[in-house]
């Protein structure tokens, strides 16, 4: 949003982040097989796209060095105040402004706010009964530790959501044994991810027409349902 503002002409805009970088859930989630669902070419800014993806479904660390290279090369980062969480928003009816209390005591007034606050910045942790008493090494998929050892360990993973789905194959033949728990079972399809050769990477930085084609046929094969309808 930062930068389609500055591109149409308004330069006069404050992002706050209570982060201590840009990337949102990319920064926040680097748990083992990290990755995007949704193929890279489509997984791009439509007006920065990145011929040099590695693979069909970019992983975490990747997509974090994307946006972090969108933040510098189009000036943002002058813009951004990290480590400031905003805690509320009030609007002046008689200024016609927001008024916002910042997580360092201060505040800043506005004409337009733009919440951007994403949903998966705040852990969802189960009230499970005993929980607080468990002994072993106990933590939240976002909150995966760097220095974690689960060589030879038993696990046990709570859930089948998106992250699950991507913990448990990365994990299962490093532990000694391992346990999946699901409420409801989740339908799992195949994940058609590859490599993309040096030579196809090359092609696309030469020929950003083929770029642009890939990224709107991969729309078309897997997010567009009524093609009549989206196709325009």
């Amino acid at each position: 949003m930062a930068i389609r503002l500055k591109q149409a002409g308004c330069d006069d805009v404050r992002v706050f982040e209570k982060g201590g970088d840009v990337g949102g859930v990319w920064r926040e989630n680097s748990y083992p097989g990290a990755a995007c669902d949704v193929p890279s070419h489509l997984y791009s800014f439509l007006f920065e796209p990145n011929p040099r993806w590695s693979r069909r479904f970019a992983e975490q660390e990747q997509i974090h060095d994307y946006l972090r290279h969108c933040a510098d090369k189009y000036d943002v980062r002058r813009q951004i105040r990290l480590r400031t969480e905003v805690l509320s928003a009030a609007y002046d009816e008689g200024a016609a402004q927001w008024e916002l209390q910042l997580s360092d005591g201060s505040t800043h007034r506005a004409d337009v706010l733009i919440p951007a606050c994403g949903q998966l910045s705040a852990p969802s942790v189960p009230e499970i009964a005993g929980l607080d008493d468990f002994a072993g090494e106990l933590f939240h998929s976002a909150h995966w530790p760097d220095d974690i050892a689960l060589e030879g360990k038993h696990v046990a993973v709570i859930g089948t959501g998106a992250s699950a789905i991507q913990i448990v194959p990365s994990i299962a033949e490093r532990v000694g044994r391992l346990r999946l728990f699901q409420r409801e079972a989740a339908h799992v399809i195949r994940k058609p991810d590859y490599a993309y050769p040096e030579a196809a990477k090359r092609v696309f930085e030469r020929i950003p027409a083929l770029l642009k084609a890939s990224r709107w046929l991969t729309y078309l094969q897997l997010e567009s349902r009524a093609l009549p309808f989206n196709a325009s």
